[in-house]
């Protein structure tokens, strides 16, 4: 049963935006899968190990080497950023280890990038090597090898040395070998501290062979940290006699401290970084649920309440009618909600009040052709004296002609349910007929609501574009979460979301049902909603001391407009002779009424299913309500 005070259920066009959503969401994912793709095929590999060593020679010159093994399906050339501390390199040559080689063929340099050779392009804080040399579905080894002259530094007191290494495509946790040489013993290790900038987790280990002193470094790549990795030492300068790069003081104490204080401000830093990525994530959260509240107070603030919440204990001093209003029309002027089945048997009604046609309830001829169980179904008449057509309101002239046929006085609905079902021409004849009935209902209530339709189908529209936003937000989240490795974010930040997209759909939702009116229009349905009161209630009441046979008759029409006809037809009947209602008025409807139970279970039944042959989403709609 429909209620007036039931929010209005039109979220067609909720369902219609999320349906563009949902479109374009899956367009782009496609598009960006494809994209990568495309990508993949052109470019295939993956590096599966990369080292840096650089070994000190007395004196002081540094020979470095870089090794780069990859599998590649296709890899047609590399790059690699070399950093050279504002220093010329002094010597280069790039090599190629293939699998199962044991010793490296070297590459040529070449000005024109040909295929087997690379190029050297030196700045002054680095160098870029390119090596071109395709790979197809093999294991292959890069070696570069390169010596500086100035990463070493004699004082007084120490040695100081100081390179940097830039690693290749480092993934979120790779570990990075790196291994410095030194060239003597360091069994004593109280003269030799090393420091490893850029990155925070680290592993050191010295072994001392052949009277080297070898120091093997690990390091967990974090992207937190820098690209670039800084290896610093200490060691006694006697390891470097022949080294030119001499200042006469000492700094060791000075060294230290520095390099202290570097480790403290590289922990800061990727402290700070940290706290970046978790405040984004914060800022991807939280901003989208406080605009999200914000929308919630505005559709709380604009919405009404049902009248129905305030107290009917002044139900008799109600009008009756409250306004002269024709029934076909109520629900679409006071409680916005679309033209359905009720409206049109209430004009029907209404047609047979005014003594246009008469309608009576006759047996079925063929069951099968319908579905109402009453076995009943209604023949419209034409009255053959009838005022002219022309003293109607629009809508009722269009249901007048949904429901006569020329060179026919009279047809019955089950005979239009039959004809809907088999004759495709009828059928689009009708649609048409009920569609210029909707929208002369519609136009008659459209400069009532025009100001908080307009309002609702803002807060709709306003509705579905943060829900569009608010998924792109959150996808836009999950890459950051990807992209800074911070799993440890994923979880409540996804949960969250989710449920921020789950409250928007829901708002929604609200909105498309909510009723938003002006005072005006409130105090209007108040007064129709206490009118519904009555005419559901209608056996506790004194019908003739409310008002005379021919507007109680009117009164049915509204009731079942409102659907509230479970018992004003039987208390009609009860209270009111008949024969008075024919001699009174022009009114064709008396013989209907003498039939029990004719107005709720055979002409709303009869009407009901006709219309939803007509428009099957009023059907839905209708049923959607009722349950």
């Amino acid at each position: 049963m429909i209620l007036p005070k039931k929010l209005i259920l039109n979220h067609h066009l909720c369902w219609l935006y999320l349906i563009i959503v949902g479109f374009l969401l899956t367009v782009g994912t496609l598009s960006w899968k494809f994209n990568m793709t495309v990508k993949a095929q052109d470019i295939d590999y993956q590096l599966l190990e990369q080292k840096a060593s650089a070994e000190v020679d007395a004196s002081g010159k540094t020979k470095l080497i870089l090794q780069y093994k990859y599998d590649a399906n296709y890899l047609p050339e590399v790059s690699y950023q070399i950093p050279t501390n504002s220093q010329k390199i002094s010597f280069y040559r790039v090599g190629v280890l293939e699998e199962g080689a044991t010793q490296p063929t070297y590459l040529s340099e070449t000005s024109s990038g040909a295929a087997g050779s690379f190029q050297m392009k030196q700045e002054k804080d680095n160098a870029e090597i390119v090596i071109s040399y395709p790979l197809a579905n093999e294991k292959t080894t890069f070696i570069i090898e390169y010596e500086l002259d100035q990463l070493v530094t004699n004082y007084q007191d120490i040695a100081y040395y100081n390179s940097s290494w830039i690693p290749q495509a480092v993934e979120n946790g790779e570990i990075i070998k790196v291994q410095l040489i030194l060239p003597g013993d360091l069994s004593d290790q109280s003269e030799f501290k090393m420091w490893v900038h850029g990155q925070e987790d680290k592993y050191i280990d010295t072994i001392v062979k052949d009277g080297k002193s070898i120091s093997n470094i690990e390091v967990a790549y974090s992207q937190y940290g820098s690209k670039k990795i800084d290896l610093h030492a200490l060691f006694p300068k006697s390891f470097t006699p022949h080294n030119e790069q001499v200042v006469e003081v000492e700094r060791k104490e000075a060294i230290i401290l520095h390099e202290q204080a570097l480790s403290e401000q590289e922990k800061t830093d990727i402290q700070s970084k940290q706290n970046d990525i978790r405040n984004r994530m914060l800022a991807w959260v939280f901003i989208p649920i406080l605009i999200t509240i914000i929308l919630y107070w505005v559709y709380y603030t604009k919405r009404q309440e049902n009248p129905l919440d305030e107290g009917m204990s002044d139900l008799l001093s109600v009008k009756i009618p409250p306004e002269d209003i024709s029934p076909a029309i109520v629900k679409s002027l006071v409680y916005q909600q679309s033209p359905d089945s009720n409206s049109l048997a209430a004009c029907l009604l209404e047609l047979g009040r005014k003594g246009y046609l008469k309608l009576m309830p006759v047996r079925m001829a063929k069951r099968s052709h319908s579905q109402t169980r009453s076995g009943y179904t209604i023949m419209v008449s034409q009255v053959e004296d009838a005022p002219p057509i022309s003293l109607l309101q629009t809508h009722e002239r269009h249901a007048y002609h949904l429901f006569t046929v020329e060179h026919k006085m009279s047809q019955t609905v089950e005979e239009m349910v039959f004809q809907l079902k088999q004759n495709k021409t009828y059928r689009k004849q009708k649609i048409i007929g009920w569609k210029k009935y909707v929208d002369a209902v519609e136009l008659r209530s459209v400069h009532e609501n025009f100001v908080p339709g307009r309002l609702k189908r803002w807060l709709v529209l306003t509705g579905s574009l943060w829900l569009f936003i608010a998924l792109m937000i959150m996808i836009m989240m999950v890459v950051d979460v990807f992209k800074w490795d911070a799993m440890q974010h994923l979880g409540w930040s996804l949960l969250l979301s989710s449920l921020n997209i789950i409250a928007i759909v829901i708002l929604i939702i609200l909105i498309s049902r909510q009723s938003f009116i002006t005072d005006h229009q409130l105090e209007q349905r108040k007064k129709w909603t206490r009118f519904y009161q009555i005419l559901q209630e209608s056996n506790k009441y004194d019908l003739p001391a409310m008002g005379d046979v021919t507007q109680w008759d009117q009164n049915i029409s509204y009731a079942l407009a409102l659907n509230a006809t479970s018992t004003i037809q039987q208390r009609y009947t009860y209270q009111f002779d008949m024969e008075a209602l024919e001699s009174l008025s022009h009114s064709y409807n008396a013989d209907l009424y003498r039939v029990h139970g004719s107005i709720a279970d055979i002409l709303q039944s009869s009407i009901r299913e006709l219309v939803g042959l007509l428009d099957p989403k009023t059907k839905w709609m209708e049923n959607l309500k009722e349950n």
